[in-house]
């Protein structure tokens, strides 16, 4: 199935148009002096990040400023004033919301000082228009999870059934919530290192009209911008020895300046800047159960591989699974899923490149590769030691340019920027047995296999009484098995059961050669193997199955391989000015996808092959 879907969306307004991915936060407030609460003009407030400055403006006449567009994160904002500073830490900038911090510092002390005091989040915002929550790495770090759907679900009106799962928000279906990395819409898979994060926030209602007609919420995360100085830092989560699931993490965050500027005043300013993060996750069950599973015994699923049938009643012949009448003393429980591990690559590049004073080229780079063993119930007591194998990549990259031309301090008009921003994502996913990969018809072959075929020859009389035979054409006569090239062995030990069975134990069939019912140790055809027990190229017998609830031993991994990949690549922009107090903004999106699946069925290939087979005939 091929699918090819390209969107247009160009959009201009007011305060709100489709521009969301790119959006930023503001902050605005007035500066104060402490004792005379008196508002303190041509005072310079700038906000910092990981040690470098990210913006900056003075105060007016009336001690107010407004520094806009500011990037989602946490930062130090530090006002100073006749040689006076005053630093409030910690402050949380979120998308498409105004913070409204004043300051209120004590500039009619005499000598200078420099003060920092840790930033108090208010009970209520000024600006609150929509419901959700916004989370910060410091707060990520403190929870007992590293999946981001959990994180999400600690948000009112977010429901999610287990750790891990999809959320719902606000009873909508869970594909009906958009998330966005760093501006980039995601399609495949979210993963993201832990530390790769800065904030995550998420919008389930009010949701501002510039997402478009969002049903359900809306999830924006903002990697970490890369630090004023060098850092590296590492973590290693390990249950190996400790429990039988075997939980290993390893991950690696690195940040800090490529490339520096050094002033007149011997200050070194950064024009080159990385953050990268990266984790390695191994697991031997990605999703542990309460209670254990059960299974059969090692040695006893070893003797069903190697004898799996016994005969069942009486004159007609039929075989069962021996499965069927295992004992209690032949299952036992283990605390983990056998067959079920998961093994995932994730990692996160951000790269910032000062062109000017208010200019800057952002580029990123993210990315995830997993295995993960599709498990089932139906496959834990018997067939635990096969299973069809996921695999998924995606990767999204995305460049940014980014002016703002702040204006004076005074003036009505000010802090005009704007941002054009490019970026492509890449999913490629597969299930297939690994055994076999893109050989599709070992997925289901059993053996070889031969048709013997027999004249049938009709008594008649001509005229005069003259008694012949007459041909009424050609009958499947025997169906010969030769085992030694099967892609499934224990499959083929069904039909090699049977065989050397009726080898001994004859029964009556009719013969065309003698127009007569004798004894006889032949399968007559394919159909006839099957409904003994047997398999097949393509089919396998009832068999395979006990109860109708479990897969026995020897059956497939799966039927067949199927293949999916999807590109997408968008150019979003946007231009804002602040008049006054108010906002005006306008943007445009292109946005154009190809999502693309086939799956091969190996059954579907030896039935059509049976088919064809005599088609020339």
């Amino acid at each position: 199935m091929l699918r090819k879907l390209t969107q247009w969306l160009i959009s201009f307004g007011g305060l709100a148009v489709a521009f969301a991915q790119q959006d930023a936060g503001k902050l605005r407030g007035v500066v104060r002096d402490k004792v005379t609460r008196e508002p303190l003009a041509f005072a310079t407030v700038v906000i910092l990040q990981n040690g470098m400055v990210k913006g900056g403006a003075n105060t007016n006449e009336n001690g107010e400023y407004s520094i806009a567009p500011v990037s989602p994160g946490t930062y130090d904002v530090r006002a100073s004033y006749a040689g006076k500073t005053f630093t409030i830490s910690g402050v949380v900038i979120t998308a498409n919301r105004t913070v409204v911090l004043d300051i209120n510092m004590e500039a009619s002390v005499e000598t200078e000082t420099q003060v920092i005091v840790d930033y108090k989040v208010p009970l209520f915002e000024k600006d609150e228009t929509v419901t959700g929550k916004t989370i910060t790495l410091e707060q990520i770090q403190k929870m007992g999870t590293r999946n981001i759907t959990t994180f999400l679900s600690t948000s009112a009106g977010v429901y999610q059934a287990d750790d891990g799962r999809a959320i719902f928000v606000r009873g909508a279906r869970s594909d009906a919530t958009q998330y966005f990395i760093d501006g980039v819409r995601v399609i495949g898979a979210l993963g993201m290192p832990q530390r790769g994060i800065s904030q995550l926030s998420i919008y389930t209602g009010g949701i501002p009209a510039e997402f478009g007609d969002v049903m359900g919420g809306v999830v924006q995360i903002t990697t970490g911008a890369p630090s004023g100085f060098h850092t590296f830092g590492g973590e290693i989560q390990s249950s190996q020895f400790t429990d039988p699931y075997k939980f290993n993490l390893f991950a690696l965050n690195a940040s800090g300046p490529l490339f520096s500027r050094t002033k007149e005043d011997g200050t070194k300013i950064p024009i080159l800047g990385y953050a990268f993060s990266g984790e390695f996750q191994h697991e031997r069950d990605y999703n542990p159960p309460y209670g254990g599973v059960y299974r059969v015994k090692p040695e006893v699923l070893e003797d069903l591989k190697q004898t799996p049938l016994q005969p069942l009643g009486q004159g007609r012949i039929f075989f069962v699974n021996r499965a069927n009448f295992l004992r209690p003393d032949q299952i036992e429980k283990i605390p983990y899923r056998q067959g079920a591990p998961l093994r995932q690559w994730r990692a996160n590049l951000r790269m910032d490149l000062r062109l000017g004073e208010n200019a800057y080229l952002k580029f990123g780079f993210s990315g995830e590769d997993s295995r993960i063993v599709s498990w089932s119930l139906s496959r834990a007591l018997l067939a635990y030691e096969t299973a069809p194998v996921s695999y998924s990549r995606t990767v999204r990259s995305f460049i940014r340019l980014q002016q703002t031309f702040p204006g004076d301090t005074g003036s009505l008009i000010r802090n005009f920027f704007y941002t054009i921003q490019f970026d492509a994502t890449r999913v490629d996913g597969r299930s297939v047995d690994d055994r076999f990969g893109l050989n599709w018809f070992r997925y289901t072959h059993i053996g070889r296999f031969q048709t013997r075929y027999a004249e049938l020859l009709v008594p008649t009389v001509l005229p005069g009484n003259l008694p012949v035979y007459e041909s009424a054409g050609f009958v499947e006569n025997e169906y010969l098995f030769d085992p030694s090239n099967s892609s499934h062995p224990v499959l083929a030990n069904y039909n090699t059961y049977i065989y050397n069975y009726l080898a001994q134990n004859p029964r009556i069939l009719f013969n065309p050669l003698t127009l007569r019912r004798e004894p006889s140790s032949r399968v007559v055809n394919f159909v006839d193997l099957v409904q003994l027990g047997g398999n097949v190229n393509g089919i396998v017998g009832a068999q395979t199955r006990i109860y109708n609830l479990y897969f026995a031993q020897g059956y497939p991994a799966a039927f067949g391989a199927s293949f999916n990949d999807g590109e997408m690549f968008r150019v979003t922009g946007q231009a804002a000015v602040e008049i006054g107090r108010h906002n005006l903004k306008a943007g445009f999106e292109f946005d154009q996808r190809y999502s693309r699946f086939y799956g091969v069925s190996s059954s579907t290939l030896w039935q059509l092959m049976r088919l064809y087979a005599n088609r020339h005939l």
